[in-house]
């Protein structure tokens, strides 16, 4: 009875009202984001207006005493005027020391971002640094001019809709390992419609899982950054990457998977085009898949074309279980090999594979499947970066039977000239009705 007395009183003392979510604007209830978010708590939303918000307190943090222009508590959610009308502007860093422009002091409720840009004032400025076992969800932002744009370990992270812009860590000395866009360990990932452009520095996506730690990157662009690896994906289950853009990025010597590498992963990698990315090393892969026994990667309609490699490979298989490789096109691999198998590597399975004007080899150590094909997949425009394919291409649905469509891109325009002296007999055969 006692117990069911103490229950009941403390159910009572328990159940009162909960305090109402309040509403913070900046500049009208506190004249700054630091003391806008200073009087947030969870559940509580800090609306910033239109400026360039550059005042700046130096506190202790989970990464010691450092300059921030806002500290976010637990379970707030912090909203701007629009990317280019709210400006969180951190200075040059004093001495050179470690700066932030936002931090999230930990907890467990979610914290979203929304609608602002992180602007930092060079080496060594993060955009964002986040720790712990929360949602964390970053969306319409702008990210540049930092280091390393958002460094966050053990979150459940969602990035959607966001640029990160001229990052570099090329200061860094180089024992102090930076990467510029996403730096993120035993960490959770959904990156979707974002843009990297014009990064500069070691890597731009590094992500760590544990076994079961999701790493998603859908509809992203990658354009024109020079990096150590553009996207590194390690020890993620499930892992897609979907639907990416990978244009004019530049790779450094002797890096094996510059623009895209992953290891012991599980999952897709499906429908990416890969074009005009460069590399001046003989010994340097443009993707680079590496898994051992907890790893199966499906490789699939991807369009990998116009990449002047010198030597080198297009695409680099090491894996000890086989992998999937079917229905994408691989051409344009200037004088490098266009797949590669490792000598310790399983023959992956699939085919449906066309590849084309691969100077340096189509494949090496790889056995081609009877649906593999060495012919022009007759794309539409590819000097216009139009790599839908033609109707009579033998990527398009039927010109190799039972494979579908190849590539990322579907058909996209009527008959192309296959060769250079066919389009008047194309033209003639159309006019005779044959």
């Amino acid at each position: 009875m006692r117990r069911f007395v103490a229950a009941t009183v403390l159910a009572c003392l328990t159940s009162g009202p909960v305090a109402d979510a309040a509403t913070i604007r900046v500049p009208e209830d506190y004249p700054t984001v630091l003391a806008g978010l200073d009087a947030s708590a969870a559940g509580d939303t800090v609306f910033v207006g239109p400026g360039t918000w550059t005042e700046q307190d130096t506190r202790p943090t989970i990464v010691g005493t450092v300059p921030a222009n806002g500290f976010i508590p637990s379970g707030v959610t912090l909203i701007g005027s629009g990317p280019e009308q709210t400006i969180l502007e951190g200075p040059p860093s004093p001495g050179g020391a470690r700066a932030l422009v936002l931090i999230v002091l930990g907890g467990t409720e979610p914290v979203e971002i929304r609608g602002l840009t992180c602007q930092g004032g060079g080496f060594p400025y993060w955009g964002l640094y986040a720790q712990g076992y929360f949602d964390l969800t970053i969306e319409d932002c702008v990210f540049e001019e930092n280091a390393c744009a958002i460094k966050a370990d053990d979150v459940n992270g969602f990035v959607r809709n966001c640029v990160f812009r001229r990052q570099d860590s090329t200061p860094a000395p180089p024992e102090y390992s930076t990467p510029t866009g996403l730096d993120a360990f035993n960490a959770r990932w959904t990156i979707e419609d974002c843009l990297f452009e014009e990064n500069v520095g070691e890597m731009l996506i590094e992500s760590v899982g544990i076994g079961g730690d999701r790493g998603e990157v859908r509809r992203c662009r990658f354009i024109n950054n020079e990096t150590r690896r553009v996207l590194l994906l390690l020890d993620h289950h499930p892992m897609e990457i979907e639907d990416c853009w990978f244009e004019g990025n530049l790779g450094p010597a002797n890096v094996s998977g510059w623009c895209l590498s992953t290891g012991n992963a599980r999952g897709n990698i499906r429908r990416n085009t890969f074009v005009g990315n460069s590399s001046d090393s003989p010994a340097a892969s443009l993707i680079y898949l590496f898994n051992g026994d907890d790893g199966v990667v499906h490789f699939t309609d991807n369009t990998i074309y116009a990449n002047p490699l010198v030597g080198g490979r297009g695409v680099s298989v090491g894996t000890t279980v086989p992998a999937e490789f079917a229905r994408n096109i691989i051409g344009g691999c200037g004088d490098g090999v266009g797949l590669y198998l490792t000598l310790f590597s399983e023959q992956p399975y699939g085919g449906c594979n066309v590849f084309w004007d691969n100077p340096g080899g189509n494949f090496q150590n790889y056995t081609p499947k009877p649906t593999d094909l060495q012919a022009d997949p007759l794309f539409c425009n590819p000097d216009a970066n139009d790599f839908h394919v033609a109707e009579q291409s033998p990527c398009a649905p039927g010109g190799i039977p039972s494979c579908g469509q190849i590539g990322a891109w579907p058909v996209g325009c009527g008959l192309v000239s296959i060769q250079a002296t066919s389009w008047g007999r194309i033209k003639s055969l159309y006019r005779g009705g044959e």
